[in-house]
């Protein structure tokens, strides 16, 4: 998304991969200028601001394989095991699952391939990943008895661009970065997700 809206917009960037820590401490430091995901991580409430739409909603989904037990709350995953991927929150999931106190018997993989692959093999009982993300993954691979369900507890998530209000004209680009973004909506370039 942001890299259609970005060349739409004849706004030159360059594309970088970070944790998730570090990117959410170096956008609200100024280090970084644009991050398009949730608006709502604590360190940004005074440092960006967010763009009134919502590019997409974000579902967490818990994948699985056969009969195992549905997972709709996170306490659910004491003394199982799970694979995340590298470089997301996972909301508030993440920090409790990481949490050595609950129990939880985690990896983390660098890429959602390897995590599928993990689950795929057998070697843990959950995958945690987000919805579209696992479209890509799965048009190449083929997990007999795949299930997954998404967690009761988490609603209504969205992401949004996200710019440092302190660097030079972000509220121009980010008026711009709108714009774009709808154009190419209405141009059948990019899907609007419900």
């Amino acid at each position: 998304i942001s890299m259609k809206t970005l060349e739409h917009a004849r706004i030159k960037y360059t594309i970088a991969s970070y944790p998730a820590g570090r990117l959410f401490d170096d956008l609200s430091k100024g280090k970084l200028d644009l991050f398009n995901g949730l608006h709502t991580i604590p360190s940004f409430k005074s440092t960006t601001i967010h763009s009134s739409l919502n590019l997409f909603p974000l579902e967490m989904r818990i994948y699985y394989i056969g009969d195992k037990k549905n997972i709709n709350f996170k306490e659910e995953l004491s003394n199982r095991s799970i694979v995340m991927t590298r470089g997301y929150s996972y909301h508030d999931w993440g920090t409790w699952i990481r949490d050595k106190s609950n129990k939880v018997i985690f990896y983390e993989t660098d890429t959602h391939d390897a995590s599928f692959q993990m689950l795929k093999k057998g070697r843990v009982d959950y995958l945690l990943t987000y919805k579209y993300i696992d479209d890509a993954c799965l048009k190449n691979m083929t997990i007999p008895n795949l299930r997954f369900n998404a967690p009761s507890s988490v609603h209504g998530l969205h992401c949004t661009f996200n710019l440092n209000k302190n660097m030079p004209h972000a509220d121009a680009i980010l008026k711009k970065l709108e714009e774009s973004y709808r154009q190419l909506i209405k141009e059948g370039k990019l899907k609007q997700y419900n």
